[in-house]
């Protein structure tokens, strides 16, 4: 059950497609602008509800109530944690793991690991956010001293929603690709961090930090201020931990990537407690 919300939707074909790597599943899409008929769902006779974003979960109660079934939500919910039987949520929500609580990196996602394109690079631009101060001409300055230093790689640089409209103009006299986040074809991003050796993310684009971990880059965090967010202090832990590198430690030997292969944890995590 999704609130047809790109991310939401994203966190939760990354369980379902994980689910479906360890055991034979089936499932039904049911959105708060498209909902199945409760008929129809006691027909089917399924198993789980899986509801991902806050405003599906008073409806996904109702049929936890109605058909008697489990229901595992896929982050942090706004109602009390009693009413739900699984929780999956981001480590730095501060909750701690339990029998019914798995607590994970970044919130999971459909991103896999594939064969690297040699010598290929990603920069993944953010904006404006509560977790950091956005500083347009300090991006600006440190994506092209990258460039310029890893010439050799091809690089691709790619907005999002909250970009300021010009920033990716700023680019045009390096030797780059760009894609606008408006012309992203659907799955060209899990596509490209399947694929991409290095990828530089700025720290507030926290769920793109997340998913390129996820797809077994090496991961570069562009430098800006960040504030006293619980996200913020999770991506001061990446760079404890060394999962990440930054701007200042670039020249350093990066580590080998490790995917997260956090789906695959929490399928495997939700199966044990169903079996």
């Amino acid at each position: 059950m999704t609130d047809d919300k790109p991310g939401h939707w994203n966190q939760m074909l990354g369980l379902v497609n994980a689910l479906a790597r360890q055991r034979n599943i089936t499932y039904k899409r049911d959105s708060l602008s498209a909902p199945q008929a409760l008929a129809d769902l006691r027909e089917w006779s399924p198993d789980l509800i899986v509801a991902a974003g806050h405003q599906t979960h008073r409806r996904a109660l109702v049929l936890k109530w109605r058909l008697r079934l489990p229901l595992c939500v896929l982050m942090k919910p706004s109602l009390p944690r009693w009413l739900f039987d699984f929780c999956i949520v981001p480590k730095h929500d501060g909750w701690r793991d339990s029998d019914r609580v798995l607590t994970t990196y970044g919130a999971i996602n459909n991103v896999q690991p594939q064969p690297k394109n040699p010598n290929s690079g990603l920069v993944l631009l953010g904006g404006e956010s509560r977790h950091a101060d956005w500083q347009s001409d300090e991006i600006v300055r440190q994506v092209i001293t990258i460039v310029h230093e890893d010439s050799e790689r091809h690089w691709t640089i790619a907005d999002s929603r909250r970009s300021p409209p010009d920033l990716l103009k700023q680019f045009s006299s390096l030797n780059v690709s760009v894609m606008p986040w408006a012309s992203c074809p659907s799955g060209w991003l899990a596509d490209a961090l399947g694929r991409t050796e290095r990828v530089w993310v700025t720290p507030d684009s926290v769920s793109m930090v997340y998913e390129a971990l996820s797809g077994g880059c090496q991961v570069g965090l562009l430098d800006l201020p960040m504030r006293n967010t619980r996200v913020a202090k999770g991506m001061r832990a990446l760079v404890e931990e060394q999962r990440v590198m930054t701007f200042d430690s670039r020249h350093q030997t990066w580590p080998a990537p490790q995917p997260l292969a956090e789906a695959d944890h929490a399928a495997q995590w939700l199966l044990e407690r169903l079996s």
